[in-house]
């Protein structure tokens, strides 16, 4: 009697309507496609699946302490990481077609794109096309199609032929350039299952779910190092990693997984060491100059993370001369590489090189005005960026229609996660100023960069800025994090952001259907 008592709880009532009331939402959603019961039956057996899933979560998590957070992260990043691979079909990621097309021409031995007279030139397989556009030839192209679980059968047959070649390029409907800007270092986890189906002569589709694996996996490993190693504020990292738009960045071809894993290792690392007051020696140096490196050669416009090195006291180096030299060089060798790869990038920022030179010219002559369009730019667009910030309407290349509910949801208990425990990094003023400096240098650097490549002539705002990127400057806002008072228990706020999950593989699934 006591043991059916307690599954009559409020909490397990309210997890039981919250299912039932998604389970109805997203079923009436599904019933305008007008299908038959075999996948009404499958989508109800997915959901109660997903059901089951978040409840392992909240029995496991009833053993979570600071000590094994990165084990639970571990256990819950794989379940929902390898289900984020499977219910989104291939080519669906944001730009995850021009990142596929990328990181296969890098497995070629093309590490920097050719270009001529025509436009950008890369020599690869007919079927990479076909596997996207359903076409064999490509001056016959449907701008962005939406490949359904119906059509993922026949994307999986379609051989590779890597003999049969075309050329992609920005002169034709392909319309590839927009992956040459990226460095080849950033698809290193990718290029290892793109070389293992080719190697196994394996179907375009199926190396990009090799390529997609492959990713998450290094997403993972080097979250969970992260994880282990940052000293405080672990529920709210451990929450903006699990978001749905990091997740979908990690889970498909992309070069966000990488941008933000990295970024997050270094981070916690340099934590790790200040907090620990551990010496910095060859080894610690070896491992933040890999990862200095990584950033440099990621994303660009992220590359002033590298200064946090300065946030490491003087007393934890050899002596103070071994403390200038090394962060001075570190940091000025990240400037060195990602300028000189924005230098080798500048060659494919879109398909007319005179248009970016014309915005470039803008900015310089007109600093002030260009000063006055990235703040209306940020003012004009606060609400739609924190509404997709975790989860939104822009996931899977604006191929989502989202309920703003379950997207304002995320926000709110990552904020509150914030107030679960009593903490701070006590950082000086001074380091305080140094990190809001290095978020708002980020911010102007996304919104340059987009100026520059995206944009054709002046507006009185920027275009195409998405709030996916702003995943690393919330990493990076947790050291100014400074809690007096603890307001909620973790374990409560972990289950109502655990739920959310359910919405957001129903959204996914129904939309695919």
């Amino acid at each position: 009697m006591y043991k059916v008592k307690n599954i009559f709880t409020k909490r397990n009532i309210f997890v039981l309507l919250f299912f039932v009331i998604c389970f109805l939402l997203f079923l009436f959603d599904l019933k305008g496609g007008k299908h038959n019961l075999v996948v009404y039956l499958l989508f109800s057996l997915f959901s109660i699946f997903v059901m089951g899933i978040i409840v392992l979560f909240n029995y496991k998590f009833k053993n979570v302490n600071n000590d094994s957070y990165y084990k639970f992260y571990a256990l819950a990043v794989l379940i929902m990481g390898f289900i984020f691979i499977a219910v989104a079909p291939p080519f669906m990621g944001s730009d995850e077609r021009t990142h596929f097309f990328r990181a296969y021409e890098i497995s070629e031995g093309h590490f920097v794109s050719k270009a001529d007279e025509n436009g950008i030139l890369a020599e690869m397989p007919r079927s990479l096309n076909k596997a996207y556009s359903g076409y064999d030839n490509q001056d016959i192209y449907d701008e962005d199609p939406t490949i359904s679980y119906e059509e993922i059968l026949s994307r999986l047959d379609l051989p590779l032929n890597k003999d049969d070649t075309i050329y992609y390029c920005s002169c034709n409907k392909t319309n590839y350039y927009g992956g040459s800007m990226y460095s080849p270092f950033q698809y290193l986890p990718h290029l290892i299952g793109i070389e293992i189906g080719k190697i196994f002569n394996l179907g375009p589709a199926w190396i990009l779910y090799l390529a997609r694996i492959f990713h998450f996996i290094f997403f993972v490993v080097l979250t969970v190092i992260g994880l282990k190693l940052l000293p405080k504020f672990k529920l709210p990292a451990m929450l903006i990693l699990l978001s749905p738009v990091a997740l979908s960045g990690a889970t498909t071809v992309s070069a966000d997984g990488v941008t933000n894993a990295v970024i997050f290792a270094f981070i916690s690392y340099i934590m790790h060491l200040r907090y620990n007051k551990k010496k910095v020696f060859i080894k610690q140096k070896i491992i933040l100059s890999l990862l200095a490196f990584m950033i440099a050669m990621c994303k660009v416009v992220y590359f002033p993370i590298i200064a946090l090195i300065f946030l490491l006291p003087k007393d934890q180096f050899k002596n103070n001369k071994d403390n200038w030299i090394f962060k001075i060089s570190l940091f000025v060798l990240g400037v060195i590489l990602s300028v000189g790869w924005i230098y080798i990038a500048s060659m494919f920022m879109n398909s007319q090189s005179s248009t970016s030179l014309g915005q470039i010219k803008y900015v310089l002559s007109h600093p002030l005005d260009f000063t006055f369009m990235i703040i209306r730019t940020y003012f004009n667009n606060f609400s739609e960026n924190l509404i997709n910030l975790f989860f939104g309407n822009q996931l899977y290349h604006h191929l989502l229609k989202v309920y703003s509910m379950f997207s304002l949801a995320y926000v709110f208990l990552i904020g509150l996660s914030v107030f679960t425990k009593k903490d701070s990094f006590n950082f000086s003023n001074k380091n305080k100023v140094l990190i809001g400096i290095l978020g708002l240098i980020i911010l102007i650097l996304i919104a340059s960069a987009l100026f520059v490549q995206n944009n054709i002539g002046v507006s009185s705002v920027i275009g195409g800025i998405q709030a996916r990127y702003f995943i690393p400057i919330c990493l990076l806002g947790l050291l100014l994090l400074n809690v007096k008072k603890i307001l909620f228990k973790d374990k409560f706020i972990f289950m109502f952001y655990s739920l959310l999950y359910l919405p957001v593989l129903l959204t996914i699934v129904v939309r695919f259907i």
